[in-house]
């Protein structure tokens, strides 16, 4: 029937990525496989503003960001607040998460300063994706609560002040089975592993009608960060600060490395991912068999 929360998608989701995962690797000869499941480790971005400041300002209390004022005269030009020291005042309220944050078996780890001036986040080791959910749900509620504690607000609102880095939430996703091997890693030779190919294309397949309305983000070998950014003259602030798709426009997302400011053609980023001309033609076929995924499938689990 039709589910009435936000969880129960979320379950389905999973035993439908188990079921059809179970299948493409009994396909590959994996019959020792009893389970895939989606891991993500969710990262939390979000602001620290004295209680007093935040006080004076009944924009921010009423909608948790600012609707007026002036900028100021610096503000993440150097990116010296991301790689500067963190002030003892907010390391005190860090340490005081991560213990509350551990008591409730909330895998936090990695806690730094962010681009924007008072911006934090916050990256916790990755575990199942419904698991994942609530540990962030939980995270959030304690940043606020232990904020005041230390005599300051946390805002999460995903763009709380113009001009710097919105506030976002990084989901580091993959897919791994029982076994903790992961189907999304590429290995040595990424052109000849069919498996992580076939798999790779399957999620940005799946996610093409999603892909304009958010970003994704890949890790390659040249440590270039490649991430899906809209045609020019359609975009909007997300939540991470990036330039993604209105919704409403329905338009495909061009390739950009944040890193090096290079604007990629679908097809320089899949020589750039997979680093073989060879590989890009398997890609392009791959993806037409995703196309046909499930008749795919079914054909071939009935020979099997």
């Amino acid at each position: 029937g039709e589910a009435l929360d936000k969880k129960t998608p979320l379950l389905r989701s999973m035993q439908a990525i188990n079921k059809q995962g179970l299948r493409i690797l009994k396909l590959f000869g994996h019959d020792e496989v009893k389970a895939v499941r989606t891991t993500v480790g969710p990262e939390q971005e979000y602001f620290l503003i004295d209680e007093a400041l935040y006080s004076k300002r009944k924009d921010l209390i009423y909608t948790g960001r600012t609707l007026f004022g002036a900028k100021p005269p610096k503000g993440q030009e150097l990116e010296d607040h991301y790689f500067g020291t963190i002030k003892p005042r907010v390391a005190a309220f860090m340490h005081d998460l991560d213990k509350e944050l551990w008591e409730l078996g909330v895998l936090a780890k990695t806690e730094h300063n962010e681009v924007a001036p008072a911006q934090h986040e916050l990256a916790p080791v990755f575990t199942t994706t419904n698991i994942a959910a609530d540990h962030n749900q939980l995270t959030m509620e304690l940043m606020q609560k232990i904020a005041r504690k230390h005599g300051m607000v946390c805002l999460l609102h995903e763009k709380p002040f113009a001009g710097v880095n919105g506030s976002g939430k990084h989901n580091n996703w993959s897919i791994s089975t029982d076994a903790g091997v992961n189907l999304l890693e590429p290995g040595e030779t990424p052109g000849e592993n069919a498996q992580f190919l076939l798999f790779l294309c399957a999620v940005i397949k799946a996610d093409a009608k999603l892909l304009p309305a958010h970003c994704i983000s890949l890790n390659i070998s040249e440590g270039d960060v490649i991430a899906f950014e809209p045609v020019e003259g359609t975009s909007t602030v997300s939540a991470a600060g990036f330039k993604t798709c209105d919704p409403a426009f329905g338009r495909c997302a061009y390739p950009f490395s944040r890193r090096s400011g290079r604007i990629f053609s679908l097809e320089r980023f899949l020589i750039h991912l997979i680093q073989d001309r060879v590989a890009l033609l398997l890609f392009g076929k791959l993806l037409r068999i995703c196309d046909r995924l499930h008749f795919f499938l079914d054909e071939l689990d009935a020979l099997v």
